[in-house]
């Protein structure tokens, strides 16, 4: 018990405090921490779907909602026992439904290349294993950026991709004694300027899992109980003035799922909210979701 103390109290220490954006209901904020995906270092390949939405509350626009869909393809080859490298193109389908009447976009968004080290390789201390790998990447301007975009009555972060080039961090900690683990999964992304030097606000993500392996003889279970933040700064426009109606902060609730059959993986992921503040408080964020498939291919 004071093993999970520490760690707690460490996650406190290291979480950020900063705001987003979001213009309105459209907040387009994925699932942006692996979940147990993250304890898999080796080469594989697979495919992944997420969904995540926002409602507008009652008194500032009537029945309206928006829906963000993504299936990204996503990869990871290892160089050497230390080093690996990552690659995820993702396809988005955003939709808003306004008082019955639908509004949407689809198409190629911001594909991520990533460089992964591993700082520290599983190290056995006192029945504890220790790891840490830490994560520096890039975020291309691959998807649409479509500067007229409030002529469709839809914010710019409806928008397929942020026109600019992203500068990513990630680092994955996991503890493990026997088959129980605790998993520390953070990250942070700063938005450079777009052509039009329109800023999305910086992002920040932190996750805590806490998760017990089973094993049966042909297929091995990893279900994990734990919290997610995501963290966000304010838009700013060409001018350098806030964006109104951006900024926010929500605390998740987080069921996670690893099942492993052969070299098949199947990665569950579930948040529920506990406690929003998206948009200066105008909408209610709903319950997120993912689900991955992975070949892994044996070394």
């Amino acid at each position: 018990m004071s093993f999970f103390k520490i760690k707690l109290f460490a996650l406190l220490l290291c979480m950020p405090i900063i705001s987003y954006a979001c213009d309105g209901c459209g907040c387009s904020l994925g699932m942006s921490n692996p979940g147990l995906l993250s304890l898999y270092r080796s080469h594989y390949l697979g495919l992944g779907y997420s969904m995540n939405g926002f409602k507008s509350v009652a008194d500032h626009t009537e029945n309206q909602s928006d829906y963000f869909y993504q299936v990204e393809w996503m990869s990871r080859f290892q160089l050497s026992e230390r080093w690996s490298m990552g690659l995820e193109v993702p396809f988005k389908y955003n939709l808003r439904n306004s008082n019955g009447i639908n509004a949407k976009l689809s198409g190629l968004s911001d594909a991520k290349m990533k460089v992964n080290y591993l700082i520290l390789r599983p190290v056995q201390s006192n029945n504890f294993q220790f790891s840490m790998e830490q994560s520096f990447g890039l975020r291309l301007p691959s998807g649409k950026y479509d500067e007229s975009i409030h002529t469709k009555n839809l914010p710019d972060n409806f928008n397929l991709g942020f026109g600019s080039v992203g500068l990513f961090f990630q680092n994955n900690t996991a503890v493990t004694h026997g088959r129980k683990g605790l998993l520390l999964n953070t990250s942070f992304m700063y938005n450079l300027k777009n052509s039009n030097s329109y800023q999305f606000g910086n992002q920040a993500g932190i996750e805590m899992l806490a998760y017990n392996q089973f094993q049966t003889s042909k297929m091995n279970f990893t279900p994990a109980l734990g919290f997610s933040a995501d963290n966000y700064w304010i838009n700013l426009n060409a001018n350098g003035n806030k964006v109104p109606e951006t900024g926010g902060r929500g605390l998740y609730g987080v069921f996670s799922l690893n099942v492993k059959f052969g070299n098949i993986l199947c990665n569950l992921g579930m948040a529920t909210p506990i406690s929003a503040q998206y948009s200066d408080n105008k909408v209610i964020a709903k319950n997120k979701m993912h689900v991955n498939f992975i070949y892994v291919i044996n070394k």
